[in-house]
This record gives C-alpha cells, structure tokens and sequence, in this order.
C-alpha cells in the first residue's frame, strides 16, 4: 500500500535566505546613505561596502549549497494519507467515497525536485517535496486541505487504479487524473481515456 506523509507548516516564522539577504542590504544601504550624506566618513562607507560584499558571497554560497541539499523543513511530517477505492483516510480520519463530492490533488513537487527560482533567487531549489496539496470537499460542502510530502516523482502510479475509480465514481476530474500519472502525449492520452470507458463498461457489465 502506497501512502504519503503529511506535512503540517509551522506556524513559527523562520526567515528564507531571501528574506535575510535582501533585509540586511537594504538596512546596510540605508545606514551608507546616512552615513555618506550626513557624516561623509569614507572609512565607515568602506566597511559597509565590504560588508554588503561579503554578504553576497554568503547568499551565492547558500545557493549553491541548495542545489544539492534540501533546506530544513519549516514544518513538520507527521501522519499519512492513504489512497483506497472506497475511501481516503488521513490520520485518523476516514473520508468514504460516497462522502465525498470532489477530489482534488497536486503532485508537481517531490523531494530531491530541482525548481527553477530566477534571477536574483538565493533560495534552495532543491526540493524538499512537501508542496503538494489533497483537497477533499465533502457532501456537506464541508473542505478538507492538506499539504503533503513525494518522495519518488512516479509514486501516484502505485495508485491508479485508485485514482481512476475516483475519476470513474465523479470525484476527480480527467485532467487532474492524467496530471498525477504523467501522461502528456495526446495518444496516451487518448488510449488512457478509452481504457477508462472499457474499464466502467466491464464495471457496470459486473454489476
């Protein structure tokens, strides 16, 4: 059985690479301004000069490290989520299908995912693979969301009959079902949805 770790965001504020590189320039900046408008000491500019250099070289450095390592998890994992026919539990909590009105999940991220962050991004781009979401709305209307951790980028495919029973009961819509599975050529795409209809017509015949 194939099951995924949740993954519950800490609520504690845990600054980015980003946040502090660009926080203390401006600080520094701001303080080489004064200090050149105001005080006209070169010798202080120097060092605030020097100072933001060297924090440049941190910032690279701390990129280029996260090319190959995962950051620390701003969070932490704990439980799973399992996929059934009939039912979905996370935790605790069991999610019958017949309880269910729509399903909804990404699975973009997995860990070890190298992200494209752009220019001036001193962010890790190695993935730690928590950023993907299941979305359950229920009859009541009630929605429940979480975030969860992938680790291997195929591990939806230990899945599909799962998911392709939600897509058959209503749940889940086509598109999202070839998103999890990874099918992007349109004749895949075409032999997946008639192995679908045969899949319901033999389901029904059953019955």
């Amino acid at each position: 059985m194939q099951r995924f770790a949740i993954y519950h965001k800490s609520e504690r504020f845990r600054p980015t690479t980003n946040q502090v590189f660009y926080t203390f320039n401006a600080v520094a900046i701001s303080i080489w301004i004064v200090v050149e408008k105001i005080i006209k000491t070169e010798q202080f500019s120097r060092v605030i000069g020097f100072t933001v250099a060297i924090s440049w070289l941190v910032a690279l450095l701390a990129m280029l490290i996260g090319k190959f390592k995962a950051p620390p998890l701003r969070g932490r994992l704990d439980g799973f989520i399992s996929f059934y026919k009939d039912k979905i539990t996370v935790e605790k909590e069991v999610f019958y299908l017949n309880d269910i009105k729509r399903i909804k999940i990404t699975n973009d991220d997995y860990y070890g995912k190298i992200k494209y962050l752009g220019k001036g991004n001193f962010n890790a781009s190695y993935s730690n693979g928590v950023d993907n979401e299941l979305l359950i709305e229920l009859n009541s209307s009630k929605v429940k969301l979480y975030n969860f951790e992938i680790y291997n980028s195929p591990d939806f495919q230990k899945i599909k009959t799962e998911l392709i029973t939600y897509y058959l009961e209503g749940k889940l819509e086509f598109s999202i079902l070839i998103n999890l599975l990874g099918l992007e050529k349109d004749e895949e795409i075409k032999d997946f949805k008639d192995y679908c209809k045969r899949t319901a017509a033999n389901s029904r015949l059953a019955q």
